[in-house]
């Protein structure tokens, strides 16, 4: 066996060095990545971002008019489940009105990459409100409602 190390490997070890010197990865990144891989849920239903009107805005801007830039609007689907917030945000931080369809009562963990999780609770018509510092990035874990069965449903993670 050849001691001999292969020059294309020597070149990415010193062309990542110098990035790493020159470029770091910043540190929220760095703990966003950590963290996302470790609250992965194997178990539950992932609920895919359908709509986000920070992205979307462009396309339907002569459909709506004036855009606030106060207000953000998602919405996340899964086969049995919707979820759509509305996020206000303020000096103070952003405040996110939520319903779920169809409308149960239901717990929702939310869970945070700078922040234990935390839950609220979704009243009988699948209402809930929660408040997050400006920033934030988060995603939400929705337990004990009727049409998602025995699987928690999972947003994707989403910044405010």
């Amino acid at each position: 066996m050849s001691d001999k190390r292969d020059p294309d490997e020597v070149l990415l070890g010193e062309l990542a060095s110098v990035l790493g010197a020159v470029d770091p990865v910043p540190i929220e990144v760095d703990a966003a990545a950590k963290a996302i891989l470790g609250w992965r849920r194997l178990d539950a239903e992932l609920a895919e971002l359908l709509a986000d009107s920070a992205v979307d805005s462009d396309r339907l801007a002569g459909v709506r008019g004036e855009r606030d830039p106060a207000l953000r609007t998602l919405s996340f689907g899964s086969a049995p489940l919707e979820l759509d917030l509305e996020v206000h945000s303020t000096k103070a931080g952003a405040n996110v009105l939520g319903q779920l369809a169809p409308g149960a009562a239901a717990e929702i963990a939310v869970e945070r990459v700078d922040a234990a999780p935390e839950t609220v609770a979704a009243d009988e018509l699948g209402r809930f409100r929660l408040t997050l510092p400006l920033g934030a990035t988060f995603r939400l874990v929705v337990t004990g409602h009727p049409a998602s069965g025995v699987r928690p449903t999972v947003t994707d993670w989403v910044r405010v």
